[in-house]
């Protein structure tokens, strides 16, 4: 076995490493066990560093999904208050445009349609003075391009949601530990973002 081991050895380190081997193993066995020492040690610092590497490869990666998803929530967030925004502001000037003769029924589901289409459906929306009809078109328009955000948003969520389930199963069986902390940190992203 020791044999096997000096010829790989000589054959990788040269014969002048091998020999000066080769001597301390024979003349000087109490040396030798420092050697082995040494060499195992080295050996076990080598092959910790593509761990550490990984770890700090998936750390930057993971760190950058968290940062991903809390803008992803925040950008959500803001064209949810744009919308609530839009029509809290236009029921409000609908509030005050609606004639008292107005039929009760319409001006109730005017008041809670917050929605432009729904509204022009019914045959009273053209009774309403054009001031007020155009504040609905207007409204309409500018829900329409919410929703359409909206709509570019939810592909950007589909597609992180993929880079971030690929991510933890990549982690899931090699780093339990920062498995656990990355889910955390998704789940509480999930949970503050508003239903």
């Amino acid at each position: 076995m020791i044999s096997a081991f000096l010829q790989n050895f000589t054959v990788a380190n040269g014969p002048e490493l091998a020999f000066t081997f080769q001597y301390t193993l024979v003349h000087n066995p109490g040396k030798m066990k420092i050697y082995t020492l040494h060499i195992l040690l080295l050996l076990s610092a080598v092959m910790l560093i593509p761990a550490c590497d990984n770890r700090d490869a998936w750390r930057a990666e993971g760190d950058k999904l968290i940062s991903q998803a809390t803008i992803l929530a925040q950008q959500h967030d803001m064209l949810n208050i744009r919308i609530d925004s839009l029509w809290d502001t236009t029921t409000a000037v609908l509030a005050t445009a609606i004639p008292e003769d107005f039929p009760p029924t319409d001006r109730e589901i005017f008041l809670h349609a917050r929605n432009a289409d729904h509204i022009r459906m019914f045959m009273s929306f053209k009774t309403l003075d054009t001031e007020t009809q155009a504040l609905v078109d207007s409204a309409g328009r500018y829900d329409e391009m919410i929703a359409g955000q909206l709509r570019i948003l939810q592909q950007q969520r589909q597609v992180f949601e993929k880079q971030k389930l690929e991510f933890l199963q990549k982690i899931a069986g090699t780093t339990p530990e920062d498995f656990r902390y990355y889910a955390d940190q998704f789940h509480m992203i999930a949970d503050s973002a508003p239903k």
